[in-house]
């Protein structure tokens, strides 16, 4: 984390289960020291993760679609995180 940037945990559904809906990842604003938590594929997240406002994003699937493999959404959101905080701009 960068010094004096504020943490933002940033919590991952697949879904919209339970009453949780969360801003799609290509509309989320990702900063610096934001940190990404993701759920396991068969149990998701647990409640206690859900408190204390987290900001909530998901990406969007098709209605066909049952879920996505974990590995592959961490792989969509990490990489869509780099593009936008401009951390991929240090990669030559």
């Amino acid at each position: 984390m960068l010094a004096g940037v504020e943490r933002t945990r940033l919590v991952f559904t697949s879904s919209g289960h339970r009453g949780i809906v969360g801003t799609p990842y290509h509309r989320f604003r990702f900063q610096d020291g934001d940190a990404i938590v993701l759920g396991g594929e068969s149990k998701g997240l647990p409640e206690h993760l859900f408190r204390d406002d987290p900001a909530l994003v998901r990406i969007p699937i098709l209605d066909c679609v049952r879920s996505l493999n974990v590995a592959n959404a961490a792989s969509i959101l990490l990489y869509e995180a780099l593009r936008a905080t401009h951390a991929l701009d240090a990669i030559p």
